[in-house]
């Protein structure tokens, strides 16, 4: 059986690094931490569990710290996680098996991200048991899938390098042997709970990494991903016209970008240039006809323009992509109620609110609902039964 090196980066991680070590230790060799500076227990906690810890400077290069734990990795395969992250144990078997595949250099892993807020550039999904200790310990109702740029699981003799000009939201890896035709996409996936270290953490995050994200974009003027990224931190910081300014960039790089597309769109709703949102959003369901974030833009879009049956037809349509789409459902509850339709739009708001009971505005809103009318005395009851204390 091959020897896997279970490899990581951290700082600061005493809260969560045990659980990640704790998921893949009955299958790797050995564990090598890259500490960039810890002034908690991370590093103490780490040595008990059996850990090589190796002390490094951090210089704001993501790359250069991994290629540390690639010089001191002994095993055939690779396998890297971050402190927030875990794989269940009920898919180490078949994590174990794919290091028997010689002929695969390496895998692509999708990332299971725990969260109680819909990303409406990547589908939020209920949680319906398939991991029940790890959707437990999300304390989430939902999660959103990504596949990241990095590889996660890879053979060492390979040649393996990180690109360390390369930031943390992109860093690449590189061969010294041609082995593109052999990576390969896996079913196994990493589950990430960011959300577990706060609002305030992910915001410092964001704006720790625009400057970096920038610096490389420079230098990698063909990667439309450089530019996407940027956007998405000038978006999530409120930065909108500068975030225009590089989603733009990326497109240009690549114009079936459709998540730049989709993105473009949000962008130009929140500056209320519902003209152009419409013209982006429909390029990005051109692009991918079965993109239900972009057709629930594009109805938020019709909403506030007024159009509200075609804002009704493109909600319906996310809707019926993804059913667990919370936003689209409690935007069709804010056109039902402008139409004067008010079971209609209880009726989605309540459905909303039962997928995802952390979701404030349907909450709001079937609340406000109440207060106008008469038709259904008991609405709060769902407000009570499905309330945040059910993932507390």
């Amino acid at each position: 059986m091959p020897s896997i090196s279970l490899c990581m980066v951290v700082r600061n991680e005493e809260k969560l690094i045990a659980q990640a070590i704790c998921s893949v230790k009955p299958i790797v060799d050995e564990i090598v931490v890259v500490d960039t500076g810890s002034t908690d227990q991370t590093r103490l906690i780490a040595k008990r569990l059996g850990a090589k810890v190796v002390k490094h400077k951090w210089k704001n290069s993501d790359g250069e710290a991994r290629n540390v734990y690639l010089r001191h990795a002994g095993g055939k395969w690779i396998l890297v996680l971050d402190a927030d992250e875990r794989v269940s144990a009920i898919d180490l078997p078949r994590l174990r098996k794919l290091t028997q595949n010689k002929n695969v250099a390496a895998y692509i892993m999708p990332m299971r991200n725990y969260t109680r807020t819909h990303n409406l550039l990547r589908e939020w999904r209920v949680l319906r048991g398939k991991y029940p200790k790890e959707e437990k310990f999300s304390r989430c109702p939902g999660f959103s899938t990504t596949y990241p740029t990095a590889f996660r699981l890879f053979r060492k003799d390979l040649g393996v390098q990180y690109d360390e000009a390369h930031t943390f939201h992109t860093y690449y890896m590189k061969f010294s042997r041609d082995s593109k035709r052999n990576i390969k996409y896996c079913s196994v996936p990493i589950h990430h709970f960011e959300f577990l270290k706060g609002r305030k953490f992910i915001s410092a995050k964001q704006g720790r990494y625009l400057k970096l994200e920038q610096t490389y974009a420079d230098s990698a003027k063909d990667n439309p991903w450089a530019y996407f990224n940027i956007g998405i931190s000038l978006y999530g910081l409120k930065q909108d016209k500068k975030a225009l300014v590089y989603l733009k960039k990326a497109i240009q790089v690549d114009n079936k970008f459709d998540m730049a597309y989709c993105l473009l769109g949000m962008v130009y709703r929140e500056l209320g240039l519902y003209a152009q949102a419409v013209k982006s959003l429909k390029k990005a369901i051109v692009l991918n006809s079965r993109y239900a974030d972009a057709w629930a833009v594009l109805g938020a879009v019709f909403e506030a323009q007024g159009k509200l049956n075609k804002a009704k037809d493109a909600l319906r349509k996310a809707i019926q992509l993804n059913s667990d789409h919370v936003v689209a459902r409690n935007m069709l509850g804010i056109v039902y109620e402008r139409q004067g339709l008010l079971r209609h739009a209880q009726k989605q708001y309540r459905k909303a609110v039962v997928l995802n009971p952390f979701f404030t505005e349907a909450r709001y809103n079937l609340a406000d609902l109440r207060s106008k009318s008469t038709f259904y005395p008991s609405l709060f009851r769902v407000l009570k039964n499905a309330g945040p204390n059910k993932y507390l």
